[in-house]
This record gives C-alpha cells, structure tokens and sequence, in this order.
C-alpha cells in the first residue's frame, strides 16, 4: 500500500501448508510468491513494489498485522528482499 493509495488484495492462501495462492492479478505471479509457512517473497524489486505490506488473517473479526513498510533511500532497490509474514504481530 503506498500512501494516499487504496490497499491491494495480491494474494490469498488458504492454509500455512500450501504453496499455492489464489492471486488477485496474473502480474503479481511474476513478482509474488509464497514459500513456506506463509513467506512472502517478493523477486527483482522495483520502486512500483515499495509501500507497506500487511497481513490479514479472516476470522471473526478479521486481525490485521501492522505492516512492513518497504522502502529505499537511495531509489536503488535491490534484486530482491524475503520477509515472513509471521513476522507481522496479528
């Protein structure tokens, strides 16, 4: 999510143990994918990937972690960068 932006659904999996997603866009399969125990992994970033990444998870009420924001200082990202959504305190 980038500021002033609506969020974006970029993929959905429906169980830790799966390493198949539904995706919300056939583009984010090249720059998306999810390994195991629910990692995002983001290939070859760019700017357009810079922002806030958050996690929910759908019970009742949904939780929302607080995010992670991925950002650059220099405008120089690398090849690419590995978080855990489990890193995101739901």
């Amino acid at each position: 999510m980038k500021p002033s932006e609506p969020p974006v659904y970029i993929l959905r999996s429906f169980s830790s143990k799966t390493l198949v997603p539904h995706y919300s866009n056939r583009t984010f399969r090249k720059i998306f994918s999810l390994q195991h125990n629910s990692n995002l992994f983001i290939h070859n970033i760019s700017t357009n990937e810079l922002g806030v990444y958050y996690c929910i998870q759908y019970d009742s009420p949904p939780l929302i972690s607080r995010g992670i924001r991925l950002y650059t200082q220099n405008h120089a990202a690398g090849e690419f960068i590995y978080y855990t959504l489990y890193k995101f305190n739901i």
